[in-house]
């Protein structure tokens, strides 16, 4: 299961990183129109659970799926192919907001030198590009593979006879509630965050560069831009087409057997209380991503700006490793610890829990961009009177309100 594990999530993370990394280049680095637009359908797959990626696939691709009947092929969707698909269409979202956000600090004046000097295209990616973001890279591998890796809901569903480590601790845990063996693989689980922490310590750079003398300028070329759409749209097609095949099946009277529209699914949802269930997901979700993001940026501001300590790295070692304990355990854990407390049985646990669980990639972004801030600021404000806490304030407000908001997207 382990094998099984690393095979499928090592994969997984070297193609989720590489999407990411070319789409997060195509809004950054081209002319190509409607790049908010682009962006925001990137990260739709992160608005719905793992689980439901698995569904989606197997609703297109299974042996009785849409797109297997029409064209008569079968991909064999059940194995590492299905985990894999599914897990990069579950992880590249928050990969991509991680390094989308990145590209901003890259300073042109570099770029310029470069060209003077005859460095060619290729050149300059691999000596200015990459090195500028090497602390990030390291940060998203590290993010999405503890994403992939302790993920149960895709293997679950496309995994067949491919065991998991994160399956099976589902099934000892929820199935046979063995919370022995669970507690086993749950520390084998957080393995990647430890060494996802000790590898930003190893990288940690004590330059920052957020203070750029020219924003990049894009040269004109319409063969890139024409690449460059042509990858986006056909990105959004792909990462849509298990969304689009639930919206097709609500209006199925019975899939496969009777494909005629109907809206009795629908109605028999809502019967059901879907419409206070929606709203009580809705309160959860906004009040957990306020909540959430007002933790996260006071810990990285402890954690990136405040003078190196054994607290500090205590800190943002507990940060990264909420990353690597699966949604259905930690829950678990809040009701075993919290059961008999006033927070037991409210809605106030699920906006704890969530916060918890939700806390690392948006912890890891906020955290690569205070750890960019330039120091000079630092001196400048102390000059005039201003306080640390206040500069940093100020510069979130006025510099930072795009991850601002790409953090409670994560969270929402």
């Amino acid at each position: 299961m382990l094998f099984n594990s690393l095979l499928a999530t090592s994969i997984a993370t070297a193609l989720s990183v590489v999407i990411a990394f070319g789409l997060a280049w195509c809004v950054n680095r081209t002319n190509i129109r409607y790049k908010q637009v682009f962006s925001i359908l990137f990260t739709i797959p992160m608005l719905i659970p793992s689980i439901s990626h698995g569904m989606g696939l197997v609703l297109l691709f299974g042996d009785n799926g849409l797109i297997t009947n029409f064209l008569h092929i079968n991909i064999g969707l059940y194995g590492y192919l299905g985990i894999i698909i599914g897990s990069i269409l579950y992880s590249f979202p928050v990969a991509f907001l991680m390094l989308t956000d990145i590209f901003k600090y890259e300073d042109y004046t570099t770029y310029e030198a470069a060209q003077v000097l005859g460095l060619s295209k290729k050149q300059q990616f691999f000596t200015i590009t990459l090195p500028n973001m090497k602390g990030t890279l390291i940060s998203v591998i590290f993010a999405t593979f503890t994403m992939i890796f302790t993920d149960y809901g895709v293997p679950l569903v496309v995994g067949g006879k491919i065991m998991t480590l994160p399956v099976y601790m589902y099934r000892e845990v929820i199935g046979l509630l063995d919370f022995s063996k669970g507690a086993i693989i749950g520390v084998i689980l957080l393995i990647p965050a430890f060494i996802a922490f000790f590898m930003d310590l190893k990288n940690e750079s004590s330059g920052n560069s957020s203070t750029i003398t020219r924003s990049f300028q894009i040269q004109k070329n319409k063969k890139r831009d024409i690449i460059s759409y042509f990858i986006c749209i056909l990105t959004v097609f792909l990462v849509s087409l298990p969304i689009l095949a639930f919206v097709i099946l609500s209006f199925v009277k019975q899939y496969p057997i009777d494909m005629s529209f109907s809206l009795a699914n629908i109605k028999e949802a809502f019967q059901l209380g879907v419409g206070m269930y929606l709203k009580n997901s809705l309160a959860i979700a906004l009040v957990t991503s306020l909540v959430g993001i007002c933790v996260i940026y006071f810990t990285a501001y402890i954690t990136a700006r405040a003078k190196r300590s054994f607290t500090n790295a205590a800190l943002h070692l507990i940060a990264m490793v909420s990353l690597a304990i699966p949604g259905v355990v930690l829950g678990l854990c809040y009701v075993i610890f919290f059961e008999g407390s006033l927070l037991y049985g409210t809605i106030a646990i699920l906006i704890l829990v969530n916060t918890i669980h939700f806390f690392a990639s948006p912890y890891l972004m906020a955290y690569n961009s205070l750890k960019k801030f330039n120091e000079n600021l630092e001196d400048i404000s102390a000059c005039m009177g201003i306080s640390s806490l206040k500069c940093y304030l100020m510069y979130i407000s006025h510099a930072r309100v795009r991850p601002l908001l790409k953090c409670f997207l994560i969270y929402l």
